[in-house]
This record gives structure tokens, sequence and C-alpha cells, in this order.
């Protein structure tokens, strides 16, 4: 296995979930091939939390898609306004 090979591999996740204490949004694209990175957060995560599925979006569909980004700022502002 080359270095590129190991950075390209190394994930701190898993170090140090008693950090992920504080309220957290996940908000993941059900198509997103990145999902699996929130699905880890959640998991890890003890605090308040929450994992926000937005049914059909890919990753990056979520930056440019206006029913998908409508999903996503309603529940940010939801998300922000509790705090």
């Amino acid at each position: 296995m080359s270095s590129l090979d190991r950075m390209l591999a190394f994930s701190t996740f898993a170090l140090r979930p008693d950090l992920l204490t504080q309220p957290m949004l996940l908000i993941a694209g059900s198509e997103a091939d990145t999902k699996i990175y929130s699905d880890q957060a959640y998991g890890l995560s003890s605090g308040p939390k929450e994992l926000f599925v937005i049914e059909g979006a890919s990753h990056i569909a979520l930056y440019d898609v206006p029913g998908y980004v409508d999903q996503a700022v309603e529940k940010l502002a939801f998300f922000f306004g509790q705090l």
C-alpha cells in the first residue's frame, strides 16, 4: 500500500467520538455516495442528533437542485432556530 493509499483510506471518525457531543444536524441525499459518512458520524455522536435524508437527492444535487436545496435550507433554519 502506498502512502497516498494510506492517506486516502485514513478516517478520523473513530478516533474521538467523545468530541461529538454538540447538537448535530446531518443532511444527506438518499442517493448520495457520501451518505455513508453521515451515517457513520450519526452513529458515533453521543449528543442530540438528527440525520435528515432528502429522498432522491445525490450529493451534488443538494447544492443546486431547487427542490432539494429548499428542503435542506428549511431544515437548517429550523435547527439553528432551536439553538
